[in-house]
């Protein structure tokens, strides 16, 4: 519960504090007083405000009970990711809060790459905000390739889920996950591909021994493509070389009439790909601040304006996450069916 550690006169626990000599009983208050003191010295640091600090010790103490029930195998909860100073997102899991242990468990195991029919993210592959059995840990110990420096938590993450029994996904969020630019993983690394090939060839053997595995692997290929691709731009420097293109999540043949949210750079790059497929229309483009205006020859509307449009599907054409759920919910809040909207993360392809 509390991240920082403490030692205890009373019962002689002893974490690790980062201050050498600080002692406090295990009193509640006390303890209290102790969390609130390190919180205002974190967040006066980072100088931002999390989730994370918002609820009291007793409210945390309720959420985690939890984790004492020795049924799960994995527990799994959100970070809050910070980069350089600034909250960017409460990076939480694709898959739906809950437990499963038998067939829900093998949709589990299908999902946790990518979610089925989307491009997103099953589970979040950090190792931060879950909890692991050591018995499950020592079976598959063996099994890892030490050497891997980048994607070790993705080798081991994934081999750990392959022999769980029960997982239990939790909407908590307790966890700062500090990203800086300037990190020596962010660096020139030409030895990354080295550790991309063991990475690979290390799962492709775990999930060769699973009965899910050709969906895995044809889950994780595509991944590692990602991989490779983020290693060409930011670990070999060639970044400047690429141009990205999105693309809309998925396109059904029943959706005719196209309305697209958004006129940045996601927007754009929809009216593009949409416009190639002949048997669609985009029927009407939207946004909230850059309406009344012709982009590309298409004029854009007040959102407001959907209500008066027929459509089959909208897409909402915006990278980031929070920003697609709070348009979702402004939509249905104006009375679009939310069957209508889609709010899937776009597509991307990288071109020279």
């Amino acid at each position: 519960i509390v991240p920082w550690g403490y030692h205890c006169k009373n019962c002689s626990h002893d974490l690790n504090l980062g201050y050498k000599g600080l002692e406090i009983e295990c009193d509640d208050d006390k303890l209290y007083e102790y969390i609130k003191f390190k919180i205002r010295e974190i967040t006066s640091e980072l100088k931002i405000k999390s989730r994370v600090f918002i609820k009291t010790y007793d409210t945390i103490k309720e959420e985690l009970n939890y984790f004492d029930n020795k049924e799960f195998d994995l527990v799994s909860t959100g970070i809050d990711v910070i980069v350089d100073g600034e909250h960017s997102r409460y990076d939480e899991a694709n898959i739906p809060y809950g437990t499963y242990k038998g067939e829900s468990l093998c949709y589990f195991i299908q999902d946790m790459i990518f979610v089925s029919d989307t491009n997103k993210r099953g589970l979040n592959i950090s190792m931060s905000g879950k909890l692991f059995k050591r018995s499950i840990i020592d079976e598959i110990k063996n099994n890892l390739d030490l050497r891997i420096r980048y994607g070790e938590d993705r080798d081991f993450l994934y081999q750990y889920v392959l022999k769980c029994s029960s997982v239990y996904m939790n909407d908590y969020i307790g966890y700062n996950y500090i990203r800086r630019n300037d990190s020596s993983s962010k660096r020139y690394d030409p030895e990354f591909f080295i550790d991309a090939n063991r990475l690979r060839n290390s799962l492709m053997r775990a999930f060769a021994e699973h009965p899910l595995k050709n969906v895995l692997t044809e889950k994780f290929e595509r991944q590692m493509r990602d991989v490779y691709l983020y290693g060409i731009k930011n670990k070999l420097g060639y970044e400047d070389l690429f141009h990205t293109v999105f693309i809309a999540p998925y396109m059904k043949k029943e959706y005719k009439k196209i309305a697209i949210y958004g006129s940045g750079s996601v927007g754009k790059s929809y009216v593009n790909y949409i416009s190639d497929y002949h048997d669609c229309n985009i029927v009407i483009w939207v946004d909230s601040k850059n309406f009344d205006q012709k982009i590309m020859g298409i004029m854009v509307e007040k959102p407001e304006a959907l209500l008066e449009s027929e459509f089959d599907v909208v897409f909402i054409a915006v990278k980031n996450k929070l920003d697609r759920e709070q348009i979702f919910c402004n939509l249905t809040k104006m009375g679009i069916d939310e069957e209508k909207i889609c709010d899937d993360e776009p597509l991307t392809i990288d071109l020279f």
